[in-house]
């Protein structure tokens, strides 16, 4: 856990158990699993079962129940991890993300994007709703503020799609949500922004099966984040397929994972490997109807331009 990787929910789950067992408590049946959906790493799951043994003990109980844990837990001001597991399918405007989250444990992040026509040309705006602004972190002893940066990345993702895909952004009303209210790194979740965004232009559905993690710098390039072997554990865990991440993010062991990995280096890939067609250069025709888009290669483009 230290040295390798996170560890999975059904590892902190027999931690847990073995937690109890090694107190001499004897525990009702869901005690384990509700530990490992607020644990980020082993301590944290020895930490809540004992204190849970604690309190019964004051009440000469010998067995720990789910009370016991939920007191822990709100005591604690544990939060609750994402356990999200994906289902077969498609969707317009909806992206599987990948976070960080605590001590490194990594999780499903779904981002919503939908594109409304405005009324008058260049008058759209941009909403993001569903992120928390800022989160205070404590760690031994000590405690810090960290700031979202989501809303600058959102930004970044609206220049990039007028650069480099020619969509008419400023006539659409754009609003982007982070379901769940949580703490958002910003640079982390721009690819799959940019992608939510696209697909919601353009109405393209993407698979529920993809998830992808990566900064997007105002020329289009996917930059690299943190915590990548961490978010590529949570795909394999919610049933992903295929994950996108930055290619400077790479490592030769991400070959060897249940899962394809692939590296991109720019938002052109991760569209191509997205909505698997090659879209390069990106141009559009002027006849955009309500939403819908029609997105040309550059060989159909020429072939109209004769």
């Amino acid at each position: 856990e230290i040295f390798f990787r996170g560890l999975n929910g059904s590892e902190l789950e027999q931690i847990a158990t073995n937690a109890c067992r090694k107190a001499e408590f004897d525990f009702e049946e869901e005690v384990p699993k509700i530990v490992s959906n607020y644990a980020n790493n082993g301590r944290d799951a020895v930490n809540i079962v004992q204190t849970s043994a604690s309190l019964a003990t004051l009440e000469a109980r010998n067995i720990i129940t789910i009370e016991d844990i939920e007191n822990v837990l709100d005591f604690g001001r544990y939060t609750k991890k994402l356990d999200k597991k994906v289902s077969e399918g498609k969707k317009v405007g909806i992206v599987n993300g990948l976070a960080v989250f605590g001590g490194g444990a990594g999780s499903i992040l779904e981002i919503e994007a939908i594109t409304l026509k405005t009324d008058l040309a260049g008058m759209g705006t941009i909403k993001v709703t569903g992120i928390i602004e800022e989160e205070e972190l404590s760690n031994h002893g000590g405690k810090m503020k960290r700031k979202s940066t989501a809303k600058a990345s959102v930004e970044n993702v609206i220049t990039v799609l007028k650069n480099e895909t020619a969509l008419p952004v400023k006539d659409f009303d754009v609003h982007i949500n982070f379901p769940g209210g949580m703490p958002v790194d910003g640079p982390s979740a721009g690819v799959a922004i940019f992608t939510a965004v696209y697909s919601s232009l353009c109405k393209k559905e993407i698979s529920t099966k993809i998830a992808m993690t990566g900064e997007v710098t105002i020329n289009g390039n996917v930059a690299p984040v943190g915590g990548v072997a961490s978010k590529i554990e949570a795909a394999i865990e919610a049933g992903i397929d295929k994950v996108l991440i930055p290619k400077e993010n790479w490592q030769k062991a991400f070959a060897n994972y249940k899962i394809e990995v692939i590296p991109i280096e720019t938002v052109q890939q991760a569209l191509k490997e997205v909505f698997g067609i090659d879209i390069l250069p990106l141009t559009i025709k002027n006849n955009i109807l309500g939403n819908q888009a029609e997105i040309l290669t550059a060989k159909g483009s020429q072939d109209n331009l004769n």
